[in-house]
């Protein structure tokens, strides 16, 4: 029986002397994977855009390492070393090359080593681990803006935009909405007021309407921020309830774009997208617009705006933006003058003839006769444009010290198709000076005249469409001014539009217009129909259009202050 306990003991201890070897040389493997992971890390973060062989040669590099090492030492067994590695990583794609020369890496492969010696057996057992880390350049824009496109002139729209989407329950009105453009609300003070530790908190964060804009009050209190602003939006709190708001739909975060934090939003962009998103479905009709300055007379319209546009923030690839998405119906008098058509004597000959009068009358009036046109009475019409979006392809972040900020962004912009309805009511009527006509012919032409009915009278239907583009803007900042301006503006909404349809429902001298009357409603379209339609695209679809960030044929990109550089990632 002695001799089996003391076999059994001696396997026994061996397989605990194994075990706790074994186990000993997992926790330094541990210990290497943290060593590797740690200072990669913060390895990726001095890279600051230099090449491979600036890098090397820097001796604050060396430094950075040994720093690095240094305070991560606290293994078990020997003390570590590192293998650095300068690698380029394909964001898409994660595959790694080693970088050298003039390559600017954009990662570091960190191998960590270190040893532990057996407790209960000759020898030691070795472990290496290995990490890349990578730099994840991240920046924000936006296409187009309520505040950086505001002018005074718009307080009316914005009023009513605004004004009322709140329901009249807070007493703020669109000219002192005016206040919040231009202020900055930072982003990672909003995210602390409103409990969200990272971008991806924030963005998944729901509140009330009136939270919000307390919570940027206090972000603009604690600041020290504008008094004014921080009035409006407590205004705003105590005027409004029940209406909740994501966070994410106001401000478009890609995932784990924790850097993105460190930039800002202007109030007024981020209250009016708020407002317009509030209500759950993600439309507000603001009827009766008192636009009166936008070209028609009597105005009675409805604008829908059925998304609001969103900031953009994250890394190249990832980071979208958007502009508004809106629908605008509006009926009113143009108020137009009308004009006199240049048709000629025989084709006013020929139409009178085909009307009905008679081939000894009709020449004789054709030849001193006169036809002013006009569009008579209400025009409608109904505006849709589709969101553009904007996709962040590349940026460039200035380096510490330099003279110039040396900050860049690329922006790919896809327009959406918007398209226009325009219904316009036509006449034109046949006027005549019988003063050089002889007794006889002025007793044949006059009581024909006297009886005619209108020349002309009818309706136009026309739509107009700008088809979706795509543009590329590239924007450089050397100074933070420079965030001020687009980087890219858009084309004149009136070049955008083109015409794709028209559609006449005519009466010639009360009959339906046969083909005698071709010439006549050619000269409509393109001396009444046209500069009309030209004037309601340029009067009434630009301003408002310009009012709500939204452009054509390219698209008002804005840079947000500033480029992170800074924020690296694990890769491998």
């Amino acid at each position: 029986m002695l001799p089996m306990v003391a076999v059994m003991l001696t396997v026994l201890v061996a397989s605990a002397a194994f075990t706790v070897d074994l186990g000993m040389q997992r926790v330094v493997r541990s210990d290497m994977q943290t060593v590797a992971d740690v200072v990669a890390l913060d390895l990726a973060r001095d890279l600051r855009g230099r090449t491979a062989a600036e890098i090397q040669a820097d001796p604050d590099w060396s430094a950075a390492v040994a720093d690095s090492l240094g305070r991560n030492s606290d293994v078990l067994g020997t003390a570590p070393t590192l293998d650095v590695e300068l690698v380029m990583v394909d964001q898409a794609t994660g595959a790694v090359s080693p970088a050298s020369g003039t390559q600017e890496p954009d990662g570091v492969r960190v191998t960590a080593h270190g040893s532990v010696s057996y407790a209960f057996r000759p020898g030691d057992g070795a472990a290496q681990r290995s990490a890349v880390a990578a730099v994840q350049p991240q920046a924000c824009f936006r296409l187009g803006s309520y505040a950086l496109g505001l002018d005074t002139a718009d307080s009316v729209l914005l009023d009513a935009l605004l004004g009322q989407a709140l329901g009249g329950g807070a007493s703020v009105t669109g000219i002192s909405y005016t206040g919040l453009a231009g202020v900055d609300v930072s982003l990672a003070d909003l995210a602390v007021a409103l409990d969200a530790g990272t971008a991806d908190e924030l963005a998944d964060t729901t509140v009330g309407l009136g939270e919000l804009a307390l919570a940027a009050a206090d972000v603009l209190r604690a600041g020290a921020g504008n008094a004014a602003a921080v009035s409006i939006l407590e205004a705003i709190n105590a005027g409004v309830s029940g209406l909740t708001v994501r966070v994410g739909d106001l401000v478009s975060l890609a995932p784990g774009a924790d850097s993105a934090l460190e930039t800002s939003i202007d109030a007024l962009d981020l209250v009016s997208s708020a407002i317009l998103v509030a209500n759950g479905t993600n439309a507000i009709a603001v009827p009766s617009l008192g636009v009166n300055a936008l070209g028609l007379a009597g105005v009675d319209g409805t604008l829908t705006v059925v998304e609001a546009p969103r900031q953009g923030c994250g890394p190249a690839g990832q980071a979208t933006a958007s502009t508004a998405q809106v629908r605008l119906d509006v009926t009113g008098g143009l108020g137009a003058p009308g004009s006199e058509l240049t048709l000629g004597a025989s084709t006013l000959q020929a139409i009178l003839e085909a009307g009905g009068v008679t081939a000894v009358v009709a020449p004789l009036l054709a030849s001193v006769g006169t036809v002013d046109a006009g569009v008579d009475g209400d025009v409608a019409l109904a505006l849709e444009v589709a969101g553009s979006t904007g996709t962040l392809t590349d940026l460039q972040c200035g380096r510490a010290g330099a003279a110039a900020l040396g900050d860049a962004i690329t922006v790919d912009v896809v327009n959406g198709l918007a398209t226009i309805g325009i219904d316009l009511d036509v006449a034109a009527d046949l006027s005549a000076d019988l003063s050089s006509l002889g007794p006889l012919d002025r007793l044949l032409v006059q009581p024909v005249l006297d009886l005619l009915p209108p020349l002309a009278e009818g309706t136009v239907h026309v739509e107009l469409a700008a088809n979706p583009t795509s543009s590329t803007a590239v924007g450089a900042f050397d100074a933070l001014p420079d965030y001020e301006s687009p980087v890219a503006t858009g084309g004149d909404v009136s070049s955008s539009f083109l015409v794709t349809s028209t559609s006449v429902d005519l009466d010639v001298l009360g009959l339906p217009a046969g083909a005698a009357a071709d010439p006549l409603v050619a000269a409509l379209l393109s001396e009444v129909v046209t500069p009309a339609v030209d004037t309601l695209v340029s009067t009434t679809v630009e301003p408002l259009l310009d009012a709500l960030g939204v452009t054509l044929n390219g698209s008002d990109v804005w840079g947000v202050p500033r480029p992170d550089c800074g924020a690296t990632a694990l890769r491998g």
